[in-house]
Parts: structure tokens; C-alpha cells; sequence
């Protein structure tokens, strides 16, 4: 048994985990703030954030090159961030950044909020900004993922970089965790409807390094995000054996994903802002750093469903992609991990339901090393365990076994 190699982003490109246009509010008041404790509650007159995200999966090793996408050039290996998760669930979607105006910073929150009918993201922020004020742009996604998180300025100024503390994150996760890597300040642009209505600018050059914003009038505030990868991605293709698939077909309900090399991890990312176009963690040894802080057994659901998906044959062509997350803590050392799949058994008709609640636990293949912004596919089919005989066909349970391409 192998695994299935789809890429190792570190030996290619840093493969990035989206680009972001988000439109911030703004309101007449002194500093910056976040919703909560504003004096003038009638003043809350916040924009729907929009946010436009790139990101790219390589295909047989070849890296995208530089393209302009939505009228937006943008580095080596970005497509929209709906286009890499269709079918986003809000609760991993969401941005904390940190707005940094001279040595203070405040932290705010970017809600997903799905595609409009046009099909572009919209993101909506707490966070408010003073007109004419610089600040510089520092975050993470899901916010959710981490219990608690701080920033400090590099070599005394925001100007120079940041210094990222993320604490106590879930090692294994069905989250994409991601950091802020650049950013874009896009111009407001009023649109026919009528004065005082405004959206971002369709044209823009996003690029590494640069965190600064500088904010403008109500309704005219507009970002675009750079966001890299910060965990490795393992990805389960799933399928049905054809010789059983004839017999039975396999929904799927529930994909647990497990390690023994912790529970949580705490990352300490060092950027360097440039403003050049360079890429702002400029070492990967000592810019980003990984420390286990609770040892033990972690798990996390990764692929849960009441009404269950289900699993296609090898002769349709199709799988099922369950992906899972998880946090590079050790380099050089083996990652081991488990996964713990819960499925129904039906008669070839899908209606009949033969045996509900079956289980298989399978570990994984040794995939050591691995670095963050990769990711690894796994192929997993369900076989049957034994010769089958019409008069008692389910007198074990088939198990999902992993095999090679």
C-alpha cells in the first residue's frame, strides 16, 4: 500500500490559500474599534464585506503561472476561494485580523457570508476605521480555530512586520487554517445605481509583503488578502470495489480523523513586510514555528452528514473527497494517523437498507515528512472481507481498506 502523492507545495511554490477583497465600514470616531462599546450605536452603518479568494491545486506538478483572474493579477497559484470549497461552511471561513494604527492594534472578525448572485464572496466585518488613517493588516483563518491570539510589532513597528501568536489550535481539523501574507488596498468605485454607492475596483496587482491599508471614506473601504496555508491537508478519495458495488451500495455518514502526536499547537509566524513582492516568511526554520503544548490523542470530524453521501464506484470514475487538516509539528518525524469511518450498507436498489452503523478504523500510511501547505491523497475502496454467499451475503462487515492508485 502507497499513498497517493497529488503535491508537495514547499518543493514547487508556496501554494496559497486564497486572496481576499474584503470592504471594511467606516465610521466618524476617534481610533479604531470593534463593534461592541460604540458610544453612537445610530453610527453603525457597516458595508457588506466582499472578499474574492485565489487559490490553486497544481496539477501532475505543474505550478499555475502568474495570471490576472477577475481582473486581478495575482501571485503563482491562486484561483477564488470558492472555487477551492464550493460549498464553504461559514464557521471556516471566517478572518481575524488585526488593524495596527501606529503601535496599537485591535482585533476584528470577517463572518463569510456566501456568493451573491453574481457569485462574489461576501465577508462582513466588526471592525471599524477612521477615515485618512494608516494601519497595517496582520490575521489568520478560521478565527474560531484558536483559543486565544496576540500580535507584536517587529523590530518596534508594524511598518516593519509582525510578529503572529496563535494559540492552543486543534493539531488534526476539518479547518483550512490560513494566514494573511499580503495585502491590497482597492480602490472604491461608484457604481451606476446611484451617488454614494460604491464597489471595489475590478482591476488591482495583489502581492507578497504588503500590510499596509489606508482607509477612506464611508462605503469606499476595500481590501484584498493574500492567505497561505499554515497546516498540510490529507485527502481522502473514496470509492466503492466494482465486485461489491454490484452487490451493495455504501453511503457514507461520518469520517472521524485521528493522530497520537497531540491534542493542540501553539504557531509563532514571523512576517517581514516588504512591499516588494517578496514573500514576507522569509525563513521557513525559524520565521515559523510549531510547539506542541498538550500531548496525547487528538481527533476531529472531519466529514459528518445526517443524511449521508454516497460513496461511487470505481467504474463511475468519481470519489469522494473527504479532506482533514492537521499541524506539522515535528519535521522529520512519522505522522501517524487513523481514521474512523461510520457508513450504511444498502441493496443495489439504494432504498433497502441492509446494515446501518457499520464502522471501519484503518491507519494511515506513514507520510513523513510533511510540511505545511502540502497536501497528500490517500485512495480508500471498500472491499468485501470474504467470499460472499447469497443466503447470508452480511455476515461480516466489508471494511474500507487503503490501497494504491
Amino acid at each position: 500500500m502507497k499513498q497517493n502523492i497529488t503535491y508537495n507545495s514547499k518543493q514547487l511554490a508556496h501554494t496559497l490559500c486564497g486572496v481576499a477583497t474584503i470592504g471594511m465600514s467606516v465610521l466618524a470616531m476617534h481610533g479604531l474599534t470593534a463593534c461592541t462599546g460604540d458610544d453612537d450605536p445610530s453610527q453603525d452603518n457597516r458595508d457588506l464585506l466582499t472578499l474574492v479568494p485565489y487559490v490553486s491545486e497544481p496539477t501532475d506538478g505543474q505550478l499555475n503561472t502568474r495570471a490576472v483572474i477577475d481582473g486581478v493579477t495575482v501571485p503563482d497559484n491562486y484561483v477564488r476561494y470558492s472555487t477551492l470549497y464550493p460549498q464553504a461552511d461559514p464557521q471556516y471561513a471566517t478572518i481575524g485580523v488585526f488593524m495596527t494604527p501606529k503601535d496599537a492594534s485591535v482585533m476584528g472578525t470577517f463572518v463569510y457570508q456566501g456568493e451573491d448572485a453574481s457569485h462574489i464572496d461576501q465577508w462582513k466585518s466588526n471592525i471599524y476605521v477612521n477615515p485618512g488613517t494608516t494601519y497595517y493588516m496582520y490575521g489568520f483563518m478560521p478565527r474560531e480555530t484558536a483559543e486565544t491570539a496576540h500580535i507584536s510589532p517587529l523590530n518596534y513597528s508594524y511598518a516593519n512586520g509582525a510578529i503572529l501568536d496563535i494559540d492552543k489550535l486543534d493539531i488534526v481539523t476539518p479547518a483550512d487554517l490560513c494566514v494573511v501574507v499580503g495585502v491590497e488596498q482597492v480602490p472604491g468605485v461608484e457604481t451606476p445605481v446611484g451617488s454614494g454607492v460604491y464597489q471595489p475596483q475590478a482591476s488591482g496587482n495583489v502581492k507578497f509583503g504588503a500590510f499596509t491599508y489606508e482607509s477612506q471614506n464611508k462605503g469606499q473601504n476595500f481590501v484584498r488578502l493574500l492567505l497561505d496555508h499554515l497546516y498540510a491537508a490529507l485527502h481522502f478519495k473514496m470509492q466503492v470495489d466494482d465486485t461489491y458495488s454490484e452487490l451493495r451500495k455504501i453511503k457514507l455518514r461520518k469520517v472521524e480523523f485521528e493522530t497520537t502526536n497531540g491534542k493542540t499547537v501553539d504557531v509563532e509566524i514571523k512576517f517581514t513586510a516588504n512591499n516588494t513582492g517578496a514573500y514576507p516568511i522569509v525563513n521557513e526554520a525559524t520565521d515559523i514555528l510549531y510547539t506542541n503544548t498538550v500531548s496525547g490523542t487528538s481527533s476531529a470530524t472531519i466529514f459528518d452528514k445526517t443524511e449521508g453521501e454516497w460513496i461511487p464506484a470505481v467504474a463511475d470514475g468519481d470519489s469522494l473527497d473527504v479532506p482533514g487538516f492537521f499541524a506539522p509539528i515535528i519535521d522529520g518525524i512519522v505522522n501517524t494517523f487513523s481514521i474512523v469511518v461510520t457508513y450504511d450498507v444498502y441493496m443495489p436498489d439504494g432504498t433497502t437498507l441492509v446494515r446501518e452503523g457499520c464502522t471501519a478504523r484503518n491507519k494511515v500510511p506513514n507520510i513523513s515528512p510533511i510540511n505545511r501547505g502540502e497536501k497528500y491523497t490517500i485512495n480508500l475502496t471498500v472491499n468485501p472481507t470474504y467470499l460472499y454467499q447469497l443466503a447470508n451475503p452480511d455476515l461480516d462487515n466489508p471494511t474500507i481498506k487503503l490501497t494504491t492508485p
